[in-house]
């Protein structure tokens, strides 16, 4: 789906498993675009129960062609995300979960790494996730959260709490990653990485009079001398971040300070983006965490819960949407991020993916 994040997670799981040298594979719903970006092989993923296109699946052969190709694999990895919820409806959980029922109908164990797990609300989702959790050869997740959902699904083995796989990102890829590998930025900037669709969860509209109060506060940042630079996380014709990118910047005073940097998946450039900036702007989960990882001060625009959670678990600057309701509000909490005023870390994941080893 272009989005950096995901990109980001799955190679950070690639080389965290490659001590064992797995082949990996990837399953897409848009395979050429991920073998492209990911240079790894990849298949096209279809629903198999009908949650929709049920005719290119079943009429077209699809589905049963996914199934020929998964009976060869040793392993099947999941997980990446938070996808395991049945707050938004059966298609979305099935669709998530039903692979992993195809592994246990072909004896092919099957790992959920990187999770975000909800709490379940049904009674088929609560059935469903017991199932996959607890017959799980290794699970790791990335809030407490979920945490608490695998320990009562499966107990303490093989179920581990490290945050996400991306925080690990400088010390998987060090050379990709060292200060000097890509070059630095001459001015300095604010890095701000919006979402598209802030509104998903219905919890940050984003109408006019919020528009103007950020960027109002950018242009504040910008008058004392930073320059502001865009940079989207998901760029395809789903969801573009750079949508809500220009709706903020043809709103600022400060036109000349802006910059729309191109969407990447470079790990070098990525890093030198994160580590150089004054203050990351962050409404997407990742972002936040790469300013976490390279040590950048952020500012999170919390759309969903878990961008809390991940706030209050590392003592960073919240901008919540009443914030945009009031005059000098968001300003206020940026300069604060800008200044190096945190909070006070809370609970930080018991374990270290980097001290996990893959249970192949």
């Amino acid at each position: 789906m272009r989005n950096l994040g995901d990109e980001l997670m799955l190679r950070c799981l690639v080389r965290w498993m490659d001590p064992v040298h797995p082949l990996v594979t990837v399953l897409s719903e848009r395979p050429e675009e991920a073998a492209r970006t990911s240079a790894l092989p990849a298949l096209l993923n279809v629903p198999l129960l009908g949650q929709w296109a049920w005719y290119d699946a079943w009429g077209r052969g699809g589905a049963i062609r996914l199934l020929r190709q998964l009976r060869r694999f040793d392993g099947f990895v999941a997980g990446g995300g938070d996808v395991l919820r049945d707050d938004r409806g059966w298609r979305h959980l099935s669709f998530a979960t039903e692979k992993y029922f195809v592994a246990k109908a072909f004896g092919t164990p099957w790992y959920v790494l990187n999770a975000g797990i909800g709490p379940p609300t049904t009674g088929y989702g609560r059935r469903v996730l017991r199932y996959v959790l607890e017959r799980a050869r290794q699970v790791v997740v990335r809030d407490r959260r979920a945490y608490d959902v695998a320990l009562a699904a499966r107990g303490n083995s093989e179920t581990y709490f490290a945050g996400d796989i991306v925080l690990a990102l400088p010390r998987l890829f060090p050379n990709e990653c060292r200060p000097g590998a890509t070059p630095a930025a001459i001015a300095p900037y604010v890095l701000v990485c919006l979402r598209g669709n802030p509104d998903t969860f219905g919890r940050f509209a984003m109408p006019e009079p919020r528009l103007q109060q950020l960027a109002a506060a950018l242009d504040a940042i910008a008058a004392a001398g930073r320059r502001i630079a865009f940079l989207p996380f998901q760029q395809h014709d789903t969801e573009d971040d750079d949508t809500l990118h220009r709706a903020v910047a043809a709103r600022m005073r400060q036109r000349d300070a802006i910059d729309f940097v191109p969407w990447t998946v470079d790990v070098g450039r990525v890093a030198t983006l994160f580590r150089e900036a004054s203050l990351v702007v962050a409404m997407r989960l990742h972002a936040a965490v790469l300013a976490e990882a390279f040590g950048a001060p952020t500012a999170i625009l919390a759309y969903d819960r878990k961008l809390s959670e991940f706030a209050r678990q590392r003592g960073i600057t919240i901008v919540d949407a009443a914030d945009l309701d009031r005059p000098d509000a968001c300003r206020g909490r940026l300069e604060d991020a800008l200044d190096g005023d945190r909070s006070g870390a809370g609970d930080p994941p018991p374990h270290d993916w980097m001290s996990i080893a893959f249970q192949a």
